[in-house]
């Protein structure tokens, strides 16, 4: 069964952005009827919250795609002019700080200004576009695994809403946070970010097994470089001498971890460490603080000024260098943030 989303909110042929079916909701419409009028599809309603509408081939039409076989539809890439977003979050005017619905701020989109540095961002990203849409890049999974996964998407929502992976979307866009050019700039919107990592090796480029190469406490790291700091390579940032430490095995580990990067983009001062996550590594808020000062005693200032959005930054160079770079050797990489 394939889905053929019939709402006029799925398509758009002026929409830049890579979400959505970019023709003409009337002419879709119109071959929709067509192949049902000809008695070449079978259809199942689409049902809210749970599928869009689904078609299936009839026998005469199975003959006919069998006889005329696979055919790869190329992707139109990506117009450079929106492949470079700028965003802030909205704040209150008295306070200066970030207004939070649900723990959540509210973000919006502002004017990216023409600079040769924007120019040269884009053309980047062009290129590695212009790459990734030449590549099958999709997951080795059986119809009920896939089915599985996206309902446990779907349960990591809000509104428990069944979420499709739309392996189209193959194409990134860098976007930069707080109104700087020099925060964040990741690059996002392929959809490989959006699965949960123990899936990752699931992940197939044309049908071949991927390697993750990952940068073990990148930003960290990184705040350590711009003080001017050393640290060994064995140095982990994530062991901050909490009792009988098992190393990167030990359960509290990625619960240091969360509480640390949080600490790190937290400009606001807002971030608490929560009760369930207080009782399994036996501190609280406080406690925690004090041991992850006691290890970074040379970085914790910068740590506590929202340092990990400039550190992300320079992590999205990094990132944007490794793809130019193996993209001369032909090789395809999927950025996951810091992997």
């Amino acid at each position: 069964w394939v889905s053929y989303p019939l709402s006029p909110s799925s398509y758009s042929v002026q929409d830049g952005s890579n979400n959505k079916v970019k023709l003409s909701q009337r002419i879709a419409l119109k071959v929709f009827h067509s192949l049902g009028a000809s008695g070449w599809i079978k259809t199942i309603p689409a049902e809210i919250k749970n599928h869009f509408t689904l078609m299936y081939p009839s026998s005469s039409l199975s003959k006919e795609l069998d006889r005329i076989g696979f055919v790869w539809m190329p992707q139109d890439v990506i117009n450079e002019g929106s492949l470079v977003e700028l965003k802030d979050v909205k704040r209150n005017k008295k306070t200066g700080k970030a207004i939070r619905t649900k723990g959540k701020t509210t973000k919006f989109k502002m004017p990216v200004p023409s600079t040769a540095e924007v120019a040269q961002h884009r053309n980047n990203l062009y290129k590695i576009n212009t790459q990734l849409v030449r590549h099958c890049i999709t997951m080795d999974l059986t119809n009920s695994n896939l089915n599985a996964l996206e309902i446990e998407l779907a349960e990591n929502t809000d509104k428990l809403r069944k979420s499709y992976i739309d392996f189209t979307s193959v194409q990134l866009t860098r976007i930069f946070s707080r109104g700087s050019l020099e925060k964040g700039g990741r690059f996002y919107r392929g959809w490989w970010q959006g699965i949960p990592e123990r899936h990752r090796p699931h992940i197939r480029i044309n049908g071949k097994k991927v390697t993750e190469v990952d940068f073990s406490g990148v930003a960290p790291r990184i705040i350590y470089g711009l003080a001017g700091e050393s640290i060994p390579v064995s140095f982990d940032p994530y062991d901050v001498g909490l009792d009988a430490w098992l190393g990167k095995k030990d359960v509290r580990r990625p619960l240091v971890k969360k509480f640390l990067n949080a600490m790190i983009n937290d400009e606001d001062g807002v971030y608490r460490l929560g009760s369930s996550e207080a009782g399994i590594l036996g501190l609280n808020h406080k406690q925690l603080l004090k041991q992850i000062k006691l290890t970074h005693e040379p970085i914790f200032d910068s740590m506590q000024s929202g340092a990990g959005l400039h550190a992300q930054y320079i992590e999205s160079v990094i990132a944007e260098k490794v793809m130019l770079d193996l993209l001369e050797q032909d090789v395809v990489v999927l950025p996951i943030h810091d992997s």
